[in-house]
């Protein structure tokens, strides 16, 4: 070994070990490793800078394209068959045609060591910097199965291995990549892959409809999967839960979610219905006590979940909460919170562990929430209910074969937190169209009304609540230890249902035509009285509801009605600050709530629904963050209109040191140093510096001049990348706010976002602010249509190029004209405004050129009126806009009488001055 590398190596090692030791680790509780947060699933975290007081001052901290360098082939995804057979078995109907290229996700990042993980619906796992969004590394999941849409689960790793991300897919396959780089992890499986949909597992069935939608559990050193799979035919794949070791890959053990010959409970199945029986499985989340090594199972309900002559029993452990010894995954104990369930009343929403005060003392405890809308609180050691429990009678079913359980479980501190029943007279009345289109369907299909545990009737729709989207669902609660407060979503979205006989087997009966969401399609209205979604607090220490808030906004209704509720998928979280935060609902909203009184504090309108669950975590500049994805989509069919994670933040302290150009005006200017081919454009560089000095010796403005555009934003960017704090000279450019004035010299859109399109136009339209464009090509106008609108028109190629032509001075008394007169030859890229939507009726032309200096027989030439304006002053909005295309060659940039035209162009694009007076072409 060389001395010279050697020393090479231990400088490099002394500079880790400083950077190390200068970042102070997170304190207990301020990243979010784990789906709950912590493993007993609470969703609380301890961070407490954003408060009731400030909540209010959340502003977009950055944005992240779930799609990131996705390429073309994974934009758009199919939906596999699993989901279009899960969309069947819900009676929610074919998925609605996709408008974009977008898709929809579930996920709630985890962020541990200054880094997010995350799976998208591009068929990709990421990894972000928690503070900027930037993209770390991006690992593409090799076949047909997209990874789980709700997340991943992170391992720190035993010390011989390193820190791994686990995930399953649609396609049963479990996923390990190393946390450091999005590398397979080797050791474990094959190249980083276990197959799930093993021959064992399978029983027969089709593979294609076994998958994991939900991230799995780390305990110690395993990985523990449950699975998605079907929900019909009856016989199929099993719904069983396995642990893996998180090093090799290799099964540790096996729970059967149906017990089978000679294991207890198989007897609560009729003989021989248990065998290769699908469903009762964990599509949800898992929690563990991980000091005592208890692992709670939801399991779902049986397939098929409509009817159940052919599996007679309580069908354990179908819609149970079942304990195992998380090591070996031994049974423990279980409570069944729905008897043969015919009603799809899975429990999918993580258990949540705490600690309960009963009598005094504190107890370990469990809260189960599910459809149903019931909460049950249980000891988490022994199983047996903290808050009591009562069973009572249930309708029995008139469906030939049928035997419904004749009592079911129901808590009698808590109320149930759904709608679990419904009468005619029940019906919305929000508008008289609505009402009639509500009363005419039930009448016209002689719908019966019903509730919870309502059986379904024979050719008859039954109206069931609160549905199959109803309830909690898989979102699950949150809770405040200190205020031994719980927080849970519910819908009350009812469910139509009607059996009829089967033609086609292998059951006597199956879901009839009339099947689906107790909605008007066409305006997505239910067709109960609202309120259609809450969000509620239950004090878990006397079972009672402390408050209780509508959740969710109709915009489809008058001002007056709006309030209504709205059905939600996802869940809340709590923090320590005294805030819940949630998004779900399918209006585009994300909420925040005060924690003690449900008084709504804030709420962010956002590019599509957020179905899934916020996360919490300080990030390395000491803000805290709130994240949520924002995608619309789940089986609400919310629109998919954008494909966002979005971070919060409070803003930025002011800066201590004082802004160098204080009282000066701001012009930002925005060049492109490269044309689409990558060919240095003409003048360009040679304009900046020009601007620069114009701007400098005239004392008029000062020039900050980019060739990014990062300050296109409304957004904040201050403290971030190249505009990090510090620097006695350094401007606090926090975002286009900070300017006067902005500049375009371009040659197409360069790098904005649609949000960025949307923030210069608005800082235009809206602020009043001015815009100076600057020989701006033809492809900006076409590809970005209201920006040529702002501009005036839209351009058309060069039909004369760089040539020489004389001017028409419309405006002399302008100042900007100074020093240009008619009859004066102008050297310049010569073009042309096409004919329409270019109208003097807008239009303020300066100046034009003089038609007899052009060759006009040129077939490029589209102006019939001769009308070829050279430059231009115009209204946008609020705003102010000056645009001339003079500016190509460098010559032009030397020319006192342009450099004079654009110093007195910014000047009046900062200050206003005279008004734009639209006029029709003087006569020479």
């Amino acid at each position: 070994m060389s001395t010279r590398w050697l020393s090479g190596l231990l400088a490099g090692l002394y500079v880790c070990v400083a950077l190390t030791a200068a970042a102070p680790a997170p304190a207990p509780g301020e990243d979010w490793p784990t789906y709950g947060h912590d493993p007993g699933g609470q969703r609380h975290s301890p961070l407490a800078d954003i408060t009731p007081a400030n909540v209010a001052r959340l502003e977009v901290a950055w944005t992240y394209s779930l799609r990131g360098s996705a390429t073309p082939a994974q934009v758009a995804p199919p939906e596999d068959a699993a989901s279009s057979a899960q969309r069947a078995a819900e009676a929610a109907g074919p998925a609605p045609r996709r408008r974009t290229r977008l898709a929809a996700s579930q996920v709630t990042p985890l962020m541990v060591d200054g880094r997010l993980y995350l799976t998208t619906p591009y068929g990709r796992a990421v990894a972000l910097d928690a503070t900027t969004g930037r993209e770390v590394w991006s690992t593409p999941v090799p076949g047909p199965g997209q990874p789980s849409l709700r997340g991943v689960e992170y391992w720190r790793g035993d010390g011989a291995v390193g820190p791994r991300l686990f995930f399953g897919t649609r396609d049963g396959r479990l996923f390990a990549l190393d946390a450091k780089d999005g590398r397979p992890s080797q050791g474990f499986g094959a190249d980083g892959v276990v197959k799930l949909a093993t021959a064992e597992i399978l029983q027969g069935g089709d593979e294609r409809f076994y998958g994991m939608t939900s991230p799995p559990l780390v305990y110690g050193n395993l990985v523990i999967t449950g699975a998605a799979v079907q929900e019909f035919p009856p016989r199929g794949a099993a719904g069983d839960v396995r642990a893996w070791d998180a090093r090799t890959g290799a099964l540790v053990w096996t729970f059967h979610s149906v017990p089978r010959p000679g294991e207890r409970f198989h007897n609560t199945w009729a003989a021989g219905s248990a065998t290769n029986r699908s469903g009762v499985n964990v599509w949800g989340f898992m929690t563990v006590d991980v000091a005592r090594g208890i692992l709670y199972l939801p399991f779902g309900a049986p397939a098929f979940d409509r009817y159940g002559g052919d599996r007679h029993g309580d069908n354990l452990f179908s819609s149970s909460l079942v304990a195992v010894d998380a090591a070996t995954g031994r049974y423990l104990w279980h409570f069944q919170v729905v008897r043969h369930d015919i009603w799809d009343n899975d429990l999918q929403a993580p258990p949540l562990l705490f600690n309960a005060t009963v009598s005094g003392k504190r107890v370990p405890a469990v809260a189960i929430t599910s459809k149903n809308g019931l909460l049950f609180v249980l000891d988490r050691v022994s199983g047996k209910p903290l808050h009591p429990v009562e069973y009572r009678k249930v309708p029995a079913s008139d469906v030939p074969g049928e035997r419904t359980a004749p009592l079911q479980p129901f808590p009698r501190w808590t109320p149930p937190l759904a709608r679990t029943s419904f009468r005619f007279d029940d019906v919305a009345r929000l508008t008289p169209e609505h009402t009639q289109w509500c009363e005419r369907w039930m009448a016209d299909k002689k719908m019966v009304p019903g509730g919870l545990y309502h059986p379904v009737h024979l050719n008859q729709p039954t109206i069931s609540f609160p549905g199959l989207q109803g309830g909690n669902n898989w979102g699950g609660s949150a809770f405040d230890p200190a205020s031994a407060l719980l927080y849970v979503n519910t819908s009350d979205l009812g469910q139509v249902t009607e059996l009829v006989p089967s033609s086609t087997g292998p059951l006597p009966y199956e879901r009839g035509p009339t099947s689906g969401r107790f909605m008007q399609p066409e305006t997505r209205l239910p067709c109960q009285a609202p309120p259609w979604g809450q969000l509620h607090a239950i004090d878990m220490s006397t079972g009672r509801v402390r408050w209780q808030a509508t959740l969710g906004t109709t915009d489809s209704l008058p001002a007056a009605l709006r309030e209504t509720g709205r059905p939600n998928v996802g869940g809340p979280i709590v923090t320590a600050g005294g805030v819940v935060f949630i998004g779900a609902t399918d209006d585009s909203r994300f909420r925040a709530f005060d924690a003690r009184t449900g008084q709504l504090l804030w709420t962010h309108r956002l590019g599509a629904s957020a179905h899934a669950t916020p996360m919490s975590y300080r990030g390395t500049d000491g803000r805290q963050f709130v994240v949520v994805s924002a995608t619309g989509g789940s089986f609400l069919d919310s629109p998919v209109t954008a494909d966002e994670l979005v971070a919060f933040a409070l803003p930025r302290p002011a800066p201590t040191f004082r802004d160098p150009y204080a009282g000066s005006k701001k012009l930002l200017v925005i060049a492109d140093l490269s044309t689409g081919n990558q060919i240095a454009h003409l003048g360009v560089s040679h304009a900046m510096a020009s601007l620069e000095r114009i701007g400098r010796e005239s004392g008029a403005y000062v020039a900050i001049l980019r060739t990014d555009t990062n300050l296109v934003t409304k957004g904040e960017v201050w403290g971030t990348g190249d505009y990090a704090k510090g620097g006695r000279r350094q401007a606090p450019m926090h975002s286009l706010d900070y300017f006067d004035a902005v500049l375009f010299y371009t040659n197409g859109e360069l790098n904005l976002t649609d949000r960025q399109k949307q923030d210069l136009l608005d800082f235009v339209a809206k602020d009043g602010k001015g815009f100076v464009g600057v020989h701006t090509a033809a492809i900006t106008a076409a590809s970005w249509p209201e920006y040529a609108r702002m501009l005036g028109g839209f351009f058309d190629n060069h039909p004369w190029n760089v040539s020489s032509a004389r001017l028409i001075v419309e405006r002399p008394d302008s100042p900007m004209m100074q020093g240009f007169a008619t009859g004066q030859t102008l050297v310049d890229e010569h073009y042309q405004m096409l004919p329409v939507p270019y109208s003097r009726s807008e239009v303020d032309v300066l100046a034009r050129l003089d038609p007899d200096s052009l060759d006009l027989s040129n077939p490029g030439v589209h102006r019939t009126d001769r009308d070829f304006p050279v430059a231009w002053i115009k209204s946008y909005g609020r705003g102010r806009v000056f645009y001339s295309y003079i500016g190509h060659p460098d010559a032009a940039w030397d020319d006192p009488r342009v450099q004079t035209m654009y110093r007195e162009a910014i000047r009046w694009a900062m200050d206003g001055g005279a008004t734009p007076q639209p006029h029709p072409p003087t006569t020479r």
